[in-house]
């Protein structure tokens, strides 16, 4: 059993870590070896926490201790939960050679009784949290050390770990960028995106199971490699539908457009020499790869077109003036001022910022910067008022189903394994002005009549009959209560046979 000797020297308490060998058998778990050395084992102390706390107490103010040194960092916390909440330290100091960790951070700032501590390396992010609960901070390596992971993603600084929400991932990582990203996990809470430089499956699986450990979910993973080979690519499959089953977690391949220009170039040159003679064959091969192209195009310039409007949400997350948080959306309306909202659905590619013009078309062409896309952009009705919101608001987008980009991945809704998760059935619309949650309680696909198109009412008893009808064309019942004082929000797409795919969601 593990020992601890407490030993006074002058105004200071010291504290070595033994193992029992280097103590005679007779010792017992407690025991005055000299006027100025105690030991006590590990179990005692765990046993008699109080009573420990007691004597160690009355030790301190006795001989007057101010100082404290510990032999490393498996110490610390057994001496943080004996030392009185009363008692000042003015100085800690931590005689082993290595990084300073997120836990003994905490443990110090939790003690509250300790003024400075002396240590080999620290992160800047730790100074600068210690720094604020009035400890000093000694580092008697000159170099303050940082890992790959942190310096790769800017995280320098306590407020940058906390608000992040996408980062970077170069594999194969070392201990330090593993034990730090463990610490990013710990302190983050709005994170959505994790990019990989490579593709790695050790690396992926790693990080999975440290998001698992830390019960972060539905985390969308970007492999930024061009996976041509065959072998991986099959291994890439088997892990995404893991990881998706088991951790909750997406992953994406996002291929270059060098890339897919090239492999596309290839197979048109291949196919046309092996099938000439079969023109009528090759135009259509020649359009569906087209499309195909086009879609692979359209779903990497919309990601990263993503990406730089997660880094101008990071970015403005928190004024530089005042420090006070402010919403996301404040930020969007620099590149384009007609940003109402945001909106998100769960097991979907679904996760936009929402837009609206007085031209109902306008955005079927046109994307967030303004400029023409035949991706278009998700948008709401401009009948309804994006300040309050109406009895009926409705959002569009197309269905970009070979890219999946807008409301491509709306059809998920039609499974019943997707309609059948509560989780899935909340929407997150959030607008300049609230943040709120919608449930679903009607998926339908429908001719193009119109008729679910209404944005507000004349009477209670026009509104009933809408919300009677649009609930008895659902393909599932959850029987989730609708009723004239609620309001509604409406998504809409295109599916095939000029049929409209349509789900509809209450204010909660």
């Amino acid at each position: 059993m593990a020992k601890i000797m407490f030993e006074i020297n002058s105004n200071t308490l010291i504290l070595n870590y033994k193992k029992s060998m280097d103590f005679p058998e007779n010792l017992t778990d407690t025991n005055i070896i000299s006027h100025d050395k105690l030991v006590f084992s590990t179990k005692y102390i765990d046993v008699n926490q109080k009573l420990v706390k007691l004597f160690i107490k009355d030790l301190i103010i006795e001989k007057n201790i101010n100082s404290v040194i510990i032999e490393n960092l498996a110490i610390l916390k057994i001496f943080a939960s004996i030392l009185d909440k009363t008692l000042i330290i003015e100085r800690l100091t931590i005689l082993d050679d290595v990084n300073f960790s997120y836990e003994a951070c905490e443990i110090l700032i939790k003690s509250g009784n300790i003024k400075l501590v002396n240590c080999y390396a620290i992160p800047t992010f730790m100074i600068e949290l210690l720094d604020k609960n009035n400890i000093k901070v000694e580092a008697r390596s000159e170099i303050l050390f940082a890992s790959n992971f942190m310096l790769e993603n800017n995280l320098s600084k306590f407020t940058n770990i906390y608000y992040k929400t996408s980062i970077r991932v170069t594999p194969k990582l070392n201990e330090a960028d593993i034990d730090d990203f463990k610490s990013f996990c710990y302190i983050n809470k709005y994170l959505k995106n994790i990019h990989f430089n490579k593709y790695d499956k050790d690396t992926i699986q790693l990080i999975a199971d440290i998001l698992k450990k830390y019960k972060i979910k539905r985390i969308k993973i970007y492999i930024h490699e061009n996976i041509n080979n065959a072998k991986d690519a099959l291994e890439l499959k088997q892990l995404k539908k893991k990881l998706l089953k088991e951790y909750k977690l997406y992953i994406k391949v996002v291929y270059s457009n060098e890339y897919i220009k090239d492999n596309y170039a290839k197979q048109i040159i291949l196919t046309t020499l092996k099938y000439c003679s079969l023109l009528g064959i090759i135009i259509i091969f020649v359009s569906i790869s087209y499309i195909f192209l086009d879609n692979k195009i359209s779903e990497s310039n919309t990601n990263k077109f993503m990406e730089e409007i997660h880094t101008i949400i990071e970015n403005n997350t928190i004024d530089t003036n005042t420090g006070v948080y402010v919403s996301p959306l404040n930020s969007l309306l620099e590149i384009n001022d007609e940003t109402v909202g945001w909106i998100k659905v769960n097991n979907t590619n679904i996760d936009y910022p929402v837009v609206q013009h007085s031209d109902k078309d306008y955005y079927l062409n046109h994307n967030f910067k303004n400029e023409k896309d035949s991706n278009g952009w998700v948008f709401m009705d401009p009948r309804n008022n994006k300040n309050s919101l109406d009895q009926n608001t409705i959002i569009y987008g197309h269905n970009r189903f070979y890219s999946g980009v807008m409301f491509g991945t709306l059809g998920n809704v039609l499974k019943e394994e997707w309609y059948s998760n509560p989780e899935n059935l909340i929407i997150t619309f959030n607008t300049l002005y609230g943040e709120y949650s919608w449930k679903i309680f009607s998926i339908y696909s429908n001719p193009s009549n119109g008729d679910y198109l209404i944005t507000k009412f004349d009477s209670d008893i026009e509104y009933s009959n809408f919300i009677n009808m649009i609930k008895d064309r659902s393909i599932f019942n959850n029987d989730v209560e609708v009723n004239v004082d609620d309001k509604i929000l409406t998504l809409s797409t295109c599916l095939e046979n000029d049929k409209r795919l349509v789900v509809h969601a209450v204010l909660i």
